[in-house]
């Protein structure tokens, strides 16, 4: 697997969800994804190879305790991710996945996604180079009289 793909998939999925106010916000198609990789990091790469990707990205996210990060990639057609999500989701959890379950289980990974605020985990395990966001606070003037 070529960890130069991982890590750009990893940061566009990121992105992604950190821009997204609610959680319709952060659903891509594997074909955006595809897109996204030429535009922003020159790689080219078909929509369905996108899927080895994310699935190795999910299965680091579970071993760090992170959501399932594959949750918000979907099908063009019929706007839900792919079975080998749901796969991953099982075989990952040991639970044997009953049909109507599917779109909560989704939905729960989908809102923990947009609730996590640990990607740079994620992005350090990927590549251990990843520089670390510095997280700003506003700092109110001291008022200081003489």
């Amino acid at each position: 697997m070529d960890k130069n793909i991982l890590y750009e998939t990893a940061k566009i999925l990121i992105e992604k969800i950190e821009n997204a106010k609610d959680k319709e916000e952060i659903w891509l198609t594997y074909h955006d994804l595809s897109m996204y990789l030429k535009r922003y990091a020159g790689i080219s790469i078909e929509p369905l190879f996108t899927k080895n990707y994310i699935g190795e990205l999910s299965t680091i996210c579970y071993r760090m305790g992170l959501p399932l990060i594959s949750c918000i990639v979907i099908n063009k057609e019929d706007l839900i991710p792919g079975s080998g999500f749901f796969k991953l989701y099982g075989e990952l959890t040991g639970r044997k996945l009953k049909k109507e379950e599917l779109d909560r289980i989704w939905l729960d990974e989908s809102e923990k996604c947009l609730r996590c605020k640990d990607w740079d985990k994620l992005l350090l395990a990927v590549n251990p180079n990843h520089q670390v966001k510095l997280k700003t606070h506003k700092i109110k003037p001291l008022n200081i009289k003489k």
